[in-house]
Parts: structure tokens; sequence; C-alpha cells
């Protein structure tokens, strides 16, 4: 498990969330955030369910967390069916590994409902172990964890209570042992919630629901996983019962209708069966081999159950695992951590996805591609993710960060933060941007609580120790790069075209060379030639910048088109360029015009030209 969630899901997917994961926990270290959390129903187990999940920044560390979770509950749901008397149904201690393995595989997160199915398993197994004697003392006992359970983890009192219910039960303790337990589970949420923390019924009842938040998203397919995690064992152990039930029902039956002989003078006693001869043999030794095969038995049956889980745990991953997700994810954290060149090979084979495609467009820039071909985008303002719904808040601030768009940045980053939480992520360039701008105020405000996140303080600290040292921090180059770039005039006006936003960037800054081959890209995706033309003068801002051959072949039809030809300003386009071109309208022609014959015969050599996107490209 830990291997698969570590190298094949990679968890640290889920702790970074590329706007796609909107619940994951924050936590801050400190007596404020600790006794926030706390003061309210389940809130200790919600601390350490943050706590624990933040381990998910490291792949390897997480999924040894992960592991170590599912060990826990795997192990005390071994140790209550147990006390149930049924050895025979060990194996179903791998079943809550396989159930998180198939949500965490699906990146979906729900540290909160684990670490109480986790806690309520472990206050039972203790419970199974150190319950005291005396019936009175039991139900203290009870009643005592009862609350304790509740107030500190919520949901775990539910299982706590099913699960010594269940050993009671199977005990045969009688009915008051099995009917206590159940009714503290219905009890102690409405009294302890009014009294303890002045709830009512329905917020009280509330807190037994294993997720919580304003952002929790549940789909469709996790549903069913959350809820066989808590249901498994109440089940197995449940039928467990009935079974014994019956069976000793059974069993009763047939030890009074046994036929027995009757001697005069004597007590009637039953006819004893004769022994299998199998079994006798079986239990004096009879056969050479016997006794190996009873030592070798252990070993191949641990080594079936090792195989057995091992192609469980593949299988789960193979049918469970989201891969179309984990490349959004994936492709998401590269862009953030500016590592351009794993882009174009994390997006290998990627579902039709806007913010992929985007990524891929700003991949291109930074690998000097962005000028050699189209990006793959369905229309000019997919570049700047245009006009799109509140989740591409995160990746447009991104976007606008790379393109030196301060506000607009700090504005996406402000919406992110809004539907995410105070993610790290989102913190950090917040930060910064407050730097930019010269906000020095509210920068260290962001970094001071960047030095209570796990993983992100020594960052924030050397921050702040550079900000001592430098307050207008001339030598840091990222903060240098966005006031360089940033806009330098307001505007009242509300909606922007992509066009226009790049137009404001360069003339704010005209050696903002993202902001030019963006402008270039968007012209050539509409097939704006006049306006290519006319933007390519902005070229002269970039000295000793030669002219790709897409660009050359775009050059060449505005040059063709009715009207003044564009001033070249001393440029020329290569003779093979004026070649291409004319081997696409000798092919026209030949074709007799027929536009679709045409592309199909032009598709395996010049697909890739602009003369072929401008003819043929609808």
């Amino acid at each position: 498990m830990w291997l698969c969630l570590w190298r094949w899901v990679d968890v640290s997917l889920i702790y970074h969330g590329g706007g796609e994961i909107v619940d994951f926990p924050v936590f801050f270290w400190g007596g404020s955030f600790f006794s926030d959390v706390v003061s309210h129903v389940g809130g200790a187990g919600r601390y350490l369910a943050a706590l624990l999940a933040q381990s998910l920044n490291a792949a390897w560390l997480g999924a040894g967390v992960l592991t170590a979770q599912a060990w826990l509950i795997g192990t005390a749901g071994a140790a209550v069916l147990r006390a149930l008397g049924c050895p025979g149904l060990m194996l179903v201690r791998f079943a809550p590994a396989l159930l998180l393995m198939a949500l965490y595989g699906r990146y979906a997160h729900f540290s909160e409902a684990v670490t109480a199915l986790g806690i309520g398993l472990l206050a039972a197994v203790v419970w199974l172990r150190f319950s005291p004697g005396l019936r009175w003392a039991r139900l203290v006992v009870l009643v005592v964890s009862a609350v304790a359970l509740y107030c500190g983890a919520g949901a775990a009192v539910v299982v706590f209570s099913l699960m010594t219910a269940l050993v009671a039960a199977g005990r045969g303790d009688g009915v008051l042992a099995v009917l206590f337990p159940l009714a503290l589970a219905g009890l102690v949420p409405g009294l302890a919630g009014w009294l303890l923390f002045g709830l009512g019924p329905g917020e009280a009842f509330s807190a037994l629901v294993p997720v919580s938040g304003e952002r929790v998203s549940l789909k469709p397919g996790w549903v069913p996983l959350l809820v066989g995690l808590f249901a498994l064992l109440p089940a197995v152990g449940s039928g467990a019962v009935l079974w014994r039930m019956l069976s000793r029902r059974t069993a009763s039956t047939a030890s009074t209708s046994a036929p027995v002989n009757v001697v005069p003078g004597t007590s009637p006693v039953a006819t004893p069966q004769p022994r299998p001869a199998r079994l006798t043999r079986a239990r004096t030794g009879h056969g050479a081999h016997a006794p190996s095969r009873r030592r070798a038995w252990p070993f191949w049956r641990w080594t079936l159950q090792t195989a057995g889980s091992v192609l469980a745990a593949v299988g789960v991953l193979f049918l469970a695992h989201d891969r179309q997700l984990q490349t959004v994810l994936t492709v998401d954290r590269c862009v953030y951590e500016g590592r351009w060149a794993d882009v174009p090979s994390a997006a290998t084979g990627h579902p039709p996805n806007l913010y992929v495609t985007a990524a891929l467009a700003q991949a291109a820039f930074h690998n000097g591609q962005l000028t050699r071909e189209l990006p793959a985008v369905r229309k000019p303002g997919d570049l700047l993710l245009h006009d799109q719904t509140r989740r591409a808040h995160w990746n447009k601030a991104w976007l606008y960060w790379d393109l030196g768009y301060v506000n607009q940045a700090l504005h996406h980053l402000a919406e992110a933060q809004e539907f995410c939480g105070p993610q790290p992520a989102l913190l950090r360039r917040l930060a910064v941007i407050h730097l930019a701008l010269t906000n020095l105020p509210t920068a260290r405000i962001y970094f001071n609580a960047l030095t209570r996140v796990p993983f992100h303080s020594a960052w924030a600290r050397a921050y702040l120790a550079r900000l001592d040292a430098d307050p207008g921090l001339s030598n840091d180059a990222e903060v240098a790069r966005l006031r360089r770039f940033m806009l330098r005039r307001d505007s009242v006006q509300l909606v922007w075209s992509p066009e226009e936003v790049l137009t404001l960037l360069l003339e704010a800054n005209p050696q903002n060379r993202m902001a030019f081959e963006y402008l270039i890209t968007c012209r050539l995706l509409a097939k704006d030639l006049k306006g290519f033309a006319r933007d390519l003068e902005r070229l002269d801002a970039f000295p000793g910048t030669a002219l790709p051959p897409l660009w050359e072949e775009a050059l060449l039809l505005a040059a063709n088109q009715p009207g003044a030809p564009p001033d070249l300003r001393q440029r020329s386009v290569s003779p093979a360029t004026h070649r291409r071109l004319a081997q696409v309208l000798q092919t026209i022609q030949a074709c007799g015009g027929n536009p679709e014959t045409a592309a199909r015969q032009l598709a395996p050599t010049h697909g890739q030209t602009y003369f072929y996107y401008y003819l043929f490209n609808p």
C-alpha cells in the first residue's frame, strides 16, 4: 500500500490541490488555532486529522501515514472479530486498506473520517482489554467513554458503540449489555451537545457525520467507498453474530433429537457415533508426511495471503485510479513550481482539459516553442482562461503572475483562497505579491502565518529575515520582475478582451516578452492578420530576434491581403517560406479548389504550418 500510494498515486498531489481539491484541511502551530479547533464537537480528532494530513506534503511520508492508519484500522477490526470468535474472517482486516487506496486513488481526501474511524476502533479494543468486571462499573465507564469520544472525535462514538454492542451480543452477555451501548450512541450526542456545547438537536447530531467543513465536496463515486469503510466491520460483525446464534440453535435442536439406547434400569445414554477414519489418522499422526504438511501449511498460507493482498491492491488501484485528474494535478504543480520542461511529459495523453491546454501554452513560451507552433486551444481567449467559472481562479492566479499582471494575480489569488481556503501555495504567492506592491505590513501578516505552517516555516522565516535586512528587497529577482511588469495606470473598465489585457501589459513595459508572444499568438489564432502585422512592430523592443517560420508564413499571407501591405521594417521572408506557400497553392489548384481533398493531401507535409491553419482550420 505504501509503495502504491507513494509512487503510483503520488498523494502529494492531494496536498497541492490544484484548485480541484477544495477541502484539504489547513493546520497552524500555536495555541490560538488549537483552542479554536478543539472548542467544537469532535475538535480534538479534527486537529489530529489536520496534523496527519500535512504529511501529504511529501509523498513518501504521506503514504506512510496512510498505511499506518490502514494498519491501525485493520488490526483493531481483527481484534474485534477475534473477540467475536471469528478467526476465519481475519482476511477482512485487509479490506479497509483496499478501500482507503480506492479513495485516495481518486484523489479524494477524508482525513477526518479516517481518523475518527481509527479512534473509535482503538477505543473499542481498549475497552475489550481493560473493561471492569463489575456491571455497574462497566456501565459508568461506557458512559464516560462515549461522552469523551463524542466530544473529542464526533463519529468515533458511533463506531465504539456498535463494536461494544456486537461483542456483547457475540459473548451472550445479555440484552442490557447489547442495548446500553446502542442507546448511548443515540442519547450522548443530544445531551452532551446541549449541556457541554449549547447545541440544538440538529447541530449536535450533525457532528456524527464523518466529514465536516463548508468546502467539502462529495462526488457520487466517493460515497459508496466512504460508507463501505465505516459499514464494513459492523456488517461483518453482525453477520458473524447472527451466524453463531443460528449455529447454536441448530446444535441445540440436533442434540435434543439425537437417538439414544435405553437399557432397562439405567439412564438413557446417547449412542456414540463412530469417529471418521480420516480424523483419527490425522490426530494419531498416521502417515509419514502429516507433520511436514502441518509445518508447511502456515508458510504457504502466508505466501498466498501476501500474494493475494498485493494482487488485490494492484487491482483496486487499476480500477479506481483517476489518471485524468492525476494529469491535471501534476501539470498544475509543474506550473506552480516553474518546472516548464516537465509540463509536456506530465500532460502526455491528457484528456480534453482547458487548464492543461493553457498550461501547455504557458510552458511552450518558457521552452521557446510558442513561436514555432500554435497551441491547441479552441479559441484565443482560452490562452488567458478568459471567460471561465470560479474553478479557473486557481489557474488564472499562476498565469497572471507569470505575465506580470500583479493586480489580476492578486484578485484571482484572493478568489481562489475564498473557494479553497488558506492553502500554503496561495499564501506564499499572496505574501510575495504584497511585497511587489510594497504593502509590507500585509506581506508580514502572510509570512507570519506561514511560519506556523508545517513544511513552510523555514521559507517564511528566511523571507522575514531578508525583509529586516532590506525592506525594499532590491535583490529579490521575482519581486523585481513583478515590479518591472506591473501596470502603472488605473482604469474603470471592468471587462477587457484578451488582446486588450496583453496590450495594457505591453504599454506598461514593452519588453514583457511573454505578453508580446501571447498577443501575437492570439492574433494568429483569431486569423487577424492586420492586427498581427500591426503588433509585429513591437518586435523592435527585442533586438536581435529573428522572425520564426510560423510568423513568416503569417506575414506572407498578410502581404497578400487586399489593401496596403504591412510595413516589414527591413524584415524579409525567407525563400523557403515562399516555396511552402507555392506548394500549398499548387496542391489546392490540383485538387480543383476542393478544400477537403486539399486538406487531406497537405496534412502530412504542411499540417503544422500557419498556411494550413489559416486556410483549412474552421
